[in-house]
């Protein structure tokens, strides 16, 4: 099962991946054809023709405008890409508000269920810092 193949080696992170019957709730998803259907579509899209397009808008000169939060395992998307090199190419340069949080200590792929605590400060955090900044 690809979920397990996902889940890192961080074995607290584990077992609240392998808890409250979060493969159940995961399987009961699938069992739609239209969440097969728009999974496959943003995997083939992910895969290449995304790509492609992306590279393409890059050229023209579309940027992210907003700030930008990037939460990654270090051991997963991390490990296969330098996501703390790439982003910024993407991001219009003055853009204030762009952070990255690489997370090691084994997590996996799936970062909101085994490091949800983790996430869940990062993101509050970083929504704090957007409205404090509309405030000045």
């Amino acid at each position: 099962m690809i979920l397990a193949r996902g889940r890192g080696a961080n074995v607290q992170g584990q077992a609240k991946i392998d808890s409250e019957d979060a493969y159940d709730h995961y399987a009961k998803i699938f069992d739609r054809e239209d969440a097969i259907e728009g999974s496959c579509a943003d995997y083939s899209g992910g895969a290449a023709e995304e790509c492609e397009v992306q590279e393409g808008e890059q050229a023209e000169g579309v940027k992210v405008r907003v700030p930008l939060l990037v939460i990654y395992s270090e051991g997963s998307l991390g490990r296969m890409n330098d996501v703390e090199g790439i982003w910024p190419r993407w991001v219009e340069k003055g853009v204030e508000g762009v952070k990255f949080v690489g997370v090691g200590e084994g997590h996996g792929h799936y970062l909101p269920e085994s490091a949800d605590g983790l996430v869940a400060e990062k993101v509050v955090e970083f929504v704090k810092k957007g409205i404090e900044a509309t405030k000045l």
